[in-house]
């Protein structure tokens, strides 16, 4: 169960997601802090004195009638938390890593437009105890939305203190979002004071046993738009060696053993080389979709390209994040109309013939797609955890699904990038899962 605080039109409430059921619940914010107050004896009693302590002032029936409509939802665990509330777990560096030369993705720029796009786009930024410690002493005078500190950050997961915690957002988006759209607290004290996820993104890297790739994730407009030359900045400007790049930023490394398909593993140095011939195709390629399917076919079973089975798992999945989205949210959300955006291109490529025009072969590179290709390839994204000719073929598929999006005159803003939206509602709101199914 997570629990996520949020103001919405000016009013305070916290939203339960019920993740085994596909559910959200609603509680009032006097409703959460009694909640947060219970233990695993459910001692009402004494839920009823720490949430007084709290101002929170209860009664018994109050508390045993919360209890049993959380009880009826299998949503209650007996028991104390079986975790240290302040202690974070990172995961450490391999020695090896931090000689290795790190290389950044050639020749690639990005310029922040400022507008804070992707602080709104995410449910979840996970906050270390020392990101919030940093954020209440940049921001001590601070209410966000008239919620006071005491109030900024819910739990990761459940109801008791957890390591990590979630701001509360306002209107959809992130709390710490000034009116203008930039950070309060990278306004305040800079990006060195900002939130661990925060002060990293869209950065990543990724090492392969011979150098730290350094690339960017392609979930924000800013990261897949084409910059003029000498404009924007460098990906790991001035990180030479693994032991330079910032310890807010996780370097991941690929498994000694890739699978490759079902049946097949290979090496890392076979990716490596794999990927390299691939995005020197991609420089001399038309249609990208279709050179990344065909790469799968080559170190595969050939499969012939299709949309239709991800199309309709996609489309369910879609429409039941915006439904579940649309109950505690203004018409006008930014993620909401994302998905409505998504959700409605999903319903014209239900038809086989609109997938057909979808897929057709293009007959120049474009840019957009490109970028993100170059983005995802050169730091190994998903290589590590998924097969490559799977990895390779949801390329394909996302470059047919954001051409398709481009043609439906549903788009949230005009600066919004549909790769770019797509990726940012795969990831951070679930919907990736779909490729499972």
């Amino acid at each position: 169960m997570l629990a996520r605080r949020h103001v919405s039109g000016g009013r305070e409430f916290v939203i339960l997601h019920d993740e085994a059921r596909g559910e959200t619940l609603e509680l009032e914010a006097a409703a959460w802090a009694v909640l947060s107050c219970a233990d695993g004896t459910r001692d009402v009693e004494g839920i009823i004195a720490a949430a007084t302590r709290l101002g929170a002032r209860t009664t018994a029936s109050v508390v045993g009638e919360l209890l049993a409509a959380l009880a009826e939802r299998d949503a209650l665990v007996d028991g104390a938390p079986d975790h240290e509330p302040d202690v974070v777990r990172i995961r450490t560096r391999p020695a090896r890593v931090l000689d290795e030369p790190v290389v950044a993705l050639p020749g690639f720029r990005y310029a922040c437009d400022g507008t804070g796009g992707c602080c709104r786009s995410y449910g979840s930024v996970l906050l270390t105890p020392g990101d919030r410690d940093r954020a209440r002493a940049a921001l001590p005078e601070h209410a966000i939305a008239g919620v006071p500190m005491t109030r900024w950050f819910t739990p990761d997961r459940g109801s008791a203190p957890t390591p990590l915690s979630v701001p509360v957002t306002v209107d959809g988006g992130c709390g710490f979002l000034g009116t203008d759209g930039l950070c309060e607290i990278h306004r305040k004290v800079g990006l060195e004071g900002k939130p661990r996820a925060c002060s990293a993104f869209p950065v990543t890297a990724c090492s392969d046993g011979v150098e730290v790739r350094v690339s960017a994730m392609p979930e924000c407009a800013c990261v897949l738009r084409p910059v003029e030359e000498g404009e924007g900045d460098p990906l790991g400007e001035g990180w030479q060696r693994g032991a330079d790049v910032p310890p807010m930023l996780i370097i991941d490394t690929l498994p000694e053993s890739i699978r490759v398909d079902a049946s097949r593993t290979e090496s890392p140095a076979w990716l490596r080389a794999a990927v390299s011939r691939t995005l020197r195709a991609l420089t001399e390629a038309a249609d990208l979709a279709q050179t990344c399917w065909q790469h799968a076919d080559a170190w595969s079973r050939p499969k012939e390209a299709s949309l239709g089975a991800y199309v309709e798992a996609l489309g369910r999945k879609a429409k039941d994040a915006m439904r579940r989205r649309s109950t505690y949210v203004a018409a006008d959300d930014w993620v909401l109309a994302s998905m409505q955006w998504l959700v409605g291109t999903l319903h014209f490529l239900g038809e086989p013939a609109l997938q057909a025009a979808a897929m057709e072969p293009t007959q120049a590179t474009d840019a957009v797609e490109l970028r993100y290709l170059q983005c995802v390839l050169w730091g190994y994204h998903g290589f590590g955890s998924r097969a490559a000719v799977d990895v390779m073929r949801e390329h394909a598929i996302k470059i047919w699904i954001a051409r398709a999006m481009a043609e439906v005159p549903l788009a949230p803003s005009t600066h919004a990038i549909p790769l770019a939206t797509l990726n940012m509602l795969l990831r951070g709101h679930a919907l990736s899962r779909a490729w499972e199914s």
